[in-house]
């Protein structure tokens, strides 16, 4: 569900919108802004815990056919708007052509 569905920020008149890029940062401001940070705080990241980079989503997206990521960005238009976010522009030199989902379940085997 898009994000502008979900949280409707047309709407309601939020004190603060954070992103998940900044999420701990975000979440302590609100935190000290509120005075909450003397009693919660933010869970600290695991040590195993690799975010995504730019070259890992691209990686992934190649492997997704023109079409369904072409869909996604269409769903999800509104949200890029909205919160700032770039639209993506990927390389589909080796996606899978097919737009027969089976062909597309079995690339990622």
């Amino acid at each position: 569900m898009p994000m502008h569905e979900l949280c409707q920020p047309c709407v309601i008149n939020y004190d603060y919108v954070g992103s998940f890029e900044n999420l701990e940062e975000d979440v302590e401001y609100a935190l000290a802004e509120t005075g909450a940070n003397e009693v919660v705080h933010f869970p600290k990241r695991q040590t195993y815990y690799h975010p995504t980079n730019p070259d890992m989503v691209e990686e992934a997206y190649s492997k997704v056919p023109e079409q369904y990521v072409n869909e996604l960005i269409a769903k999800y238009i509104m949200d890029f708007a909205l919160f700032s976010y770039p639209i993506p522009k990927f390389d589909y030199s080796h996606s899978i052509k097919s737009t027969n989902k089976s062909d597309f379940v079995e690339g990622f085997h």
